[in-house]
């Protein structure tokens, strides 16, 4: 059933996911100040894309697939389609609008994000930095993948939610150093749309609906060297991942079904600081 295999691949190679990292520090832009970074990350889950084809190729070597063999195909390879993968590049403003105060908008590879912070303690009057914000993300586009077997198009994914960053640090004049949790929701909606060719030769259509959530509970670790305003970050995020979906496929065989998993997440990212 190659059909299954070609579909489990290309889901899996379709993540709707925010960028975990921010390569920013715990304190935030002065007041008519400037924030800006520029940044590459790597997300790597738990369980991911080669456990997925191996799945796919025992699977492939069976003249026939139950429907409960045909589901917990799908359900793993929805759980990458749910989750950061791949390569990220992003780009981020933030300007102070007040005393202790920031906002921000940043573009990623991902998508779009809109948000705010605010410096709740001060490394000159209580020994450390420590920031607060809240961040909403918006996205939808359309992305498409081709496999050994056959052609998927997403015809419609919007991804939409938000983050809780919590910063504590401290910098110098040649350093920044930062550390501290965050915590994302996101809901997405999507559908593929494949054609492919079977072992005699045959035309076969299909797509999957689905919709579904995640939260993601990270910790953060970063630092950046450099001297007065331009400094070479480094960051590390890692945490667990919850997912559930609703999918719906058009097959009747298949039907409507749920899904739910957990996972690790790691997101090593490095990039460009500045502060003006």
């Amino acid at each position: 059933m190659r059909i299954w295999w070609a579909l489990s691949a290309a889901v899996a190679l379709s993540g709707c996911a925010p960028t975990l990292s921010s390569l920013t520090p715990a304190h935030v832009a002065k007041p008519k100040h400037v924030q800006m970074e520029l940044g590459m990350g790597l997300a790597m889950t738990g369980g991911g894309l080669p456990h997925a084809l191996n799945v796919g190729e025992n699977l492939d070597q069976q003249s026939a697939l139950s429907v409960r063999q045909q589901r917990q195909l799908i359900n793993s390879e929805w759980a990458n389609n749910a989750t950061p993968s791949g390569v990220e590049m992003d780009l981020g403003v933030a300007v102070g609008v007040a005393e202790n105060w920031e906002v921000s908008g940043r573009a990623t590879t991902a998508g779009l994000r809109l948000g705010g912070r605010h410096q709740f303690l001060k490394q000159r009057v209580d020994g450390l930095d420590l920031s607060v914000g809240l961040g909403l993300r918006s996205d939808a586009y359309r992305a498409a993948g081709t496999t050994a077997y056959d052609s998927v198009e997403t015809n419609k994914l919007s991804n939409w939610g938000f983050d809780i960053p919590v910063l504590l640090g401290g910098s110098g004049d040649w350093f920044r150093w930062w550390t501290g949790t965050r915590i994302l929701a996101w809901h997405y909606a999507t559908r593929f749309d494949m054609q492919t060719t079977n072992a005699t030769g045959q035309m076969l259509a299909y797509s999957i609906d689905g919709t579904g959530g995640s939260v993601c509970a990270a910790g953060v670790l970063g630092g950046a060297l450099g001297y007065e305003h331009v400094f070479l970050a480094f960051e590390l995020t890692a945490g667990y991942l919850g997912t559930a979906a609703r999918l719906q496929a058009s097959r009747d065989d298949v039907g409507s079904f749920s899904f739910r998993s957990s996972s690790l997440v790691v997101f090593p990212a490095i990039g460009l600081l500045s502060e003006y």
